[in-house]
């Protein structure tokens, strides 16, 4: 039946994309939105053109983003379904942020959190928060960004949704440290970390403990910092994020700098070569620099 054959298409332009193929992605939803179309499923439809827009800004193709997006919108103004109009604005919003239109960007994501909250979506709601804080803390509005990630971890943590809950209490750790608050953001971190152990995400476990890493070597308490650095840099390798283990291991270099020398010799050496790996030139030749001066 076309439904399935819609239904497969979805299936796999989603498994390409969490793969990281998105290209291959994209030609996917492009199937699933002729099949949705040939059945006469206008919701199908615009859900799938809502994922080609998010895709198409994540290539970097902003027009092409746009029109799919503009084109969802039209059909699911024309079906009334607020719910999926919310998930249309939130990716415009996305877009505007790339384009440098942060007011744009933020009237797109109150138009979307006041939309989640008519139709009771909370996760809809705790994500629009998330992006109105990282905006606010863009703008370096510390007070009312940890205010909009306060109310998204909240109802993050009552809608179950354990992954995201996790980042925003790293976006709150990041905040709590700018505004001098340490212990907080030291809490905020490990509970994070926590959460991503229980839940089997090596990739989000490596960031908090990096995150909690360089909170403590910025706060003197070297063994526990060396501890965590070098966890992080373990877990990044492990997960084959070679720009997250190079600033793990660069952090962990400039910590060993007069009490290990030999050591942080060492881990400039494996940061360079994991940046260059990367492509990340500047950060290599930072971390030669550096190697230099010891």
């Amino acid at each position: 039946m076309p439904i399935t054959k819609a239904e497969d298409a979805m299936t796999e332009a989603e498994r390409l994309w969490m793969a990281g193929e998105l290209r291959p992605a994209l030609e996917a939803y492009r199937r699933a939105r002729v099949y949705f179309h040939e059945v006469d499923d206008p919701e199908g439809e615009a859900t799938t053109l809502t994922q080609i827009g998010a895709l198409e800004l994540q290539c970097g193709d902003p027009k092409a983003a746009r029109e799919a997006l503009v084109e969802a919108r039209g059909i699911l103004a024309r079906l009334g379904d607020q719910h999926e109009q919310g998930a249309v604005l939130v990716v415009l919003g996305e877009l505007s942020e790339k384009e440098g239109k942060l007011d744009d960007a933020l009237d797109f994501y109150v138009s979307a959190r006041d939309i989640f909250i008519a139709v009771g979506e909370a996760t809809g709601q705790a994500h629009t928060w998330e992006k109105i804080g990282d905006l606010e803390l863009g703008k370096g509005r510390e007070d009312v960004a940890m205010d909009c990630y306060q109310r998204a971890y909240v109802l993050y943590r009552d809608s179950g949704a354990v992954l995201r809950e996790a980042n925003v209490l790293n976006a709150l750790g990041d905040v709590l440290e700018r505004l001098g608050r340490n212990e907080k953001a030291h809490q905020a971190y490990e509970c994070s970390l926590d959460l991503y152990r229980q839940n089997g995400d090596m990739l989000g476990e490596a960031e908090a403990t990096a995150r909690l890493g360089r909170l403590l070597h910025r706060l003197g308490d070297v063994p526990h910092a060396r501890e965590s650095l070098t966890a992080a840099a373990h877990l990044f390798e492990k997960a084959g994020h070679m720009v997250g283990a190079g600033e793990a291991l660069l952090e962990l270099a400039r910590l060993e700098t007069g009490r290990d020398d030999e050591g942080a010799r060492h881990h400039y050496k494996k940061a360079a070569h994991h940046f260059d790996s990367a492509g990340l030139h500047a950060m290599k030749t930072q971390c030669v620099e550096e190697l230099g001066q010891l």
